[in-house]
């Protein structure tokens, strides 16, 4: 994508969300370190410290965007809205500005994991406390205060306002009906799902037909005859309000996913997970 002037866009410079949520991830994969357990041992020379320097400072020149290195936590939002970088790693605050003001942006958006290294998948993401000092006047006032606006009733409100930008810290919001409402926050119930049904040690597993396959059966592809792939749309009264009214495709998505509609992409990828086919196939016919 950088040879074609679309590079990767990482903020990198002295700020203190996406750098963090960038480099912390990359350390840890590569099985690397600030500290060692006791808080104060520095161990930034460890093997695996400077392996994932290596290959930050590789990727870094084959393809992100270099000017990178001078950018804030707004500055990628920026590039990545203009469309002069394809991918970066940010909070959701670029998705909802591209869902709201930027619909060809928006469109040609999705979501991703940050890729496994040799020590596993990491992630780190800014967290806001509510504290209370040993030294108040009015420690339980303060408190009796965070249990009131972490309470239900007046914190759902503002998450619904937030629209999938901040994740509540209680599960209790987990299958909250914000997430179906963005067929694109859907997928992640979804994901977890698959996880739950088809992982091993939290990670999925995909198939693909064995390399140099001179199997005369098959001609050499690795498949045994013909695999359909089903989507099917149960037309509840629900949906018949929906199409009735001529809402939006991707309400009407939204409300079929809730009510546990399988798309014929998510019927492809479990039969991929199940080893009955490989993902090009299902790419050819259904992710475009």
């Amino acid at each position: 994508m950088k040879a074609k002037g679309r590079p990767f866009g990482q903020a990198f410079g002295h700020t203190v969300n996406d750098p963090n949520a960038w480099a912390y991830p990359i350390l840890w994969m590569w099985g690397g370190q600030e500290v060692q357990r006791d808080g104060k041992t520095v161990t930034l020379e460890s093997k695996g410290s400077v392996e994932a320097v290596k290959f930050t400072v590789s990727l870094w020149k084959d393809v992100f965007d270099e000017g990178g290195l001078a950018w804030d936590d707004s500055n990628n939002n920026r590039a990545y809205l203009s469309q002069e970088i394809s991918l970066t790693g940010n909070a959701p605050s670029i998705y909802v500005a591209a869902r709201q003001k930027f619909p060809d942006v928006y469109k040609g958006t999705n979501h991703g994991h940050y890729p496994p290294g040799p020590n596993g998948r990491f992630y780190w993401l800014p967290c806001y406390n509510s504290c209370v000092m040993k030294y108040s006047k009015n420690q339980k006032l303060a408190k009796d205060f965070i249990h009131f606006y972490m309470d239900r009733a007046r914190f759902e409100p503002y998450f619904e306002t937030m629209d999938t930008f901040g994740i509540p810290g209680t599960k209790a919001f987990g299958d909250h009906a914000l997430w179906k409402k963005d067929p694109k926050t859907a997928v992640e119930n979804v994901y977890k799902d698959w996880l739950r049904i088809y992982g091993s040690n939290g990670q999925l597993t995909l198939y693909r037909p064995p390399e140099n396959n001179k199997c005369e059966r098959c001609g050499g592809s690795g498949f045994k005859g013909r695999l359909g792939l089903h989507e099917l749309l149960v037309a509840t009264d629900a949906l018949k309000k929906l199409i009735q009214e001529h809402a939006r495709v991707s309400e009407i998505v939204a409300v079929a996913l809730e009510e546990g509609m399988h798309t014929l992409k998510q019927d492809g990828i479990e039969k991929v997970l199940t080893g009955l086919t490989h993902i090009k196939e299902v790419r050819a016919v259904c992710i475009k």
